[in-house]
């Protein structure tokens, strides 16, 4: 739920508001976050995915169907091919503080034993991290 993934960026930004001596990375943040959609997606929580996918306008009602839709294909197929992504785990980051994105790599562990990395671009609007 999106209240759960607020939660825990909550919770990292108030450790670094009440002194924590480890300050979190841009970089760190972004796969943080990417990790977090994903996370979001696993347990169901469609809108919450899509909702972290940037759009320099606010998109129709359709097209955010169209993407629910999609999304809900992907996890079907996961599922129907390597039953399933049963961990996810954040591998690197790589951040472009010029352009304000950054390349999330992922491992995605399936329930079959196999397991992928994938690159997640990110891109910082408004201070928040979001999927390009």
């Amino acid at each position: 739920m999106r209240k759960s993934l607020f939660f825990f960026i909550g919770c990292i930004l108030l450790c670094g508001i009440s002194g924590c001596h480890h300050k979190i990375d841009p970089s760190d943040m972004a796969a943080i976050t990417a990790k977090g959609y994903y996370d979001q997606l696993l347990k169901g929580n469609v809108n919450d995915f899509v909702g972290g996918t940037y759009h320099a306008y606010p998109i129709p009602k359709a097209l955010h169907e169209q993407l629910v839709a999609n999304a809900k294909m992907f996890v079907g197929i996961q599922d129907s091919l390597h039953q399933g992504i049963k961990k996810i785990d954040i591998v690197d980051s790589k951040i472009d503080t010029v352009s304000h994105t950054d390349n999330a790599f992922l491992k995605f562990f399936y329930g079959d034993g196999s397991d992928e990395t994938i690159l997640v671009p990110m891109v910082e609007h408004h201070g928040k991290w979001m999927m390009r």
